[in-house]
């Protein structure tokens, strides 16, 4: 068999060709692939309209680690890019440990944060997130 180094890359990842045009392709407002991927995409997406539309402040909580820093940089300049201004934080590792912590919940609720999104942590922090929620601060 004669198959070309693309071919095989193709079929090491188990893609089609069509699959490989698809992920390859440029990338708008019109053909964003991602929210089919995550559950309540359109929900969480329709929060941040809802937020926006009534001039609500909005905290990005970021992580230390890479893909939390380089999530971070990209929903900021996706909110600059909507001349929309947010807050948001990169923890230090050693002095604020991992997730958001109940201290950063309580400066949001004291600083009238109307949603507080956590990029590349949050999914264990259960205590700073209810505080948030009772007091009646949205989160993503």
């Amino acid at each position: 068999m004669n198959e070309t180094l693309f071919t095989k890359i193709l079929n090491y990842y188990q893609i089609t060709e069509k699959d490989y045009e698809e992920l390859v392709a440029p990338v708008d407002e019109t053909n964003f692939a991602g929210n089919r991927h995550f559950k309540h995409a359109e929900e969480a997406c329709e929060l941040v309209r809802a937020i926006m539309k009534e001039q609500g402040k909005i905290f990005i909580y970021g992580d230390y680690d890479a893909d939390g820093i380089m999530g971070t940089s990209i929903l900021t300049k996706m909110f600059e890019y909507e001349d929309y201004i947010v807050d948001y934080y990169i923890p230090n590792r050693y002095q604020d440990g991992y997730g958001l912590t109940l201290k950063k919940a309580q400066e949001c609720i004291d600083n009238g944060v109307s949603l507080v999104i956590c990029v590349d942590n949050g999914i264990s922090a259960f205590e700073p997130i209810a505080l948030l929620k009772q007091n009646g601060v949205k989160v993503l």
